[in-house]
């Protein structure tokens, strides 16, 4: 496949009573995108409390985050909490069972796509 040095990052939430899914699409997965999704998706729930079940990639654990996870906890209730389970466990965090139906998808499409931006 051509442009095998491209990659496209994506951040996503499912909302776990409503099965709804929030995807975001970002240039990095770094400490910036990962607190940009996290204002992008407080403005998609208008103000609910969040939990996010995350693997253990550095940028879900960076000073960065958790200095904006302490700024916008400071009252009682905290409006975003963060759980860290295993790198690839869907069956703790439901995300993953989508990022994997996303990536297989991907494998059966790159023999008819002659570039990563096609598919």
């Amino acid at each position: 496949m051509a442009n095998y040095r491209e990659s496209q990052t994506y951040f996503g939430a499912v909302d776990c009573v409503t099965g709804e899914l929030f995807l975001w699409a970002t240039d990095n997965a770094n400490g910036e995108g990962t607190i940009e999704f996290i204002e992008r998706l407080r403005a998609w729930c208008q103000g609910a409390r969040i939990v996010l079940v995350w693997d253990g990639a550095g940028y879900h654990r960076s000073q960065q985050l958790r200095d904006f996870l302490a700024q916008l906890n400071q009252a009682d209730e905290w409006q975003v909490h963060c759980l860290r389970f295993a790198p690839y466990a869907p069956q703790e965090n439901p995300i993953e069972n989508l990022w994997e139906q996303a990536n297989r998808r991907l494998r059966q499409m790159h023999q008819r796509c002659c570039s990563f931006k096609l598919i």
